[in-house]
């Protein structure tokens, strides 16, 4: 095995990681829960699924105990594979179907998507936005309200 062999699986496991965790996370907290992409900037979101499961406080989190409760509860491999069973695939930031525009949302962005179909994700989230602008384009050229 060569070192960039080594490399490659460490980054690969920490992807996987950080994919659980992000999974995990989405599937106990609300969306734009107050300080969580904070803490995830700050920490890295495998460490803070680790720190609130072993209750640990994260300063950046009110409730923290609560989601920690909820996440000792939360058996994500399940989730994983009811979500595959269904035909579906979880989206999280850093995949390449992630639309790109949902980080403008800053901390209120999503930590995960989930989705059905063959369709990526961010194509088509890339041609609504067109289609927006070009309806609105449309009606003031043709002043439809």
């Amino acid at each position: 095995m060569t070192v960039s062999d080594i490399r490659s699986q460490r980054d690969s496991d920490e992807n996987e990681a950080t994919r659980r965790a992000l999974i995990s996370l989405a599937c106990v907290t609300e969306p734009g829960q107050v300080g969580l992409w904070e803490a995830i900037d700050r920490l890295g979101a495998a460490e803070v699924v680790r720190r609130l499961r072993r209750g640990v406080p994260v300063t950046e989190l009110r409730h923290c105990y609560d989601i920690g409760e909820r996440l000792s509860g939360l058996d994500v491999d399940d989730q994983i594979r009811r979500t595959r069973d269904l035909g579906a695939r979880t989206i999280i930031p850093g995949d390449m179907e992630w639309p790109g525009r949902l980080n403008d949302l800053g901390p209120q962005k999503p930590l995960a998507l989930w989705c059905w179909g063959e369709a990526s994700l961010r194509l088509h989230s890339l041609r609504s936005v067109r289609s927006e602008e070009h309806t609105s384009e449309l009606q003031s050229q043709f002043r439809i309200s």
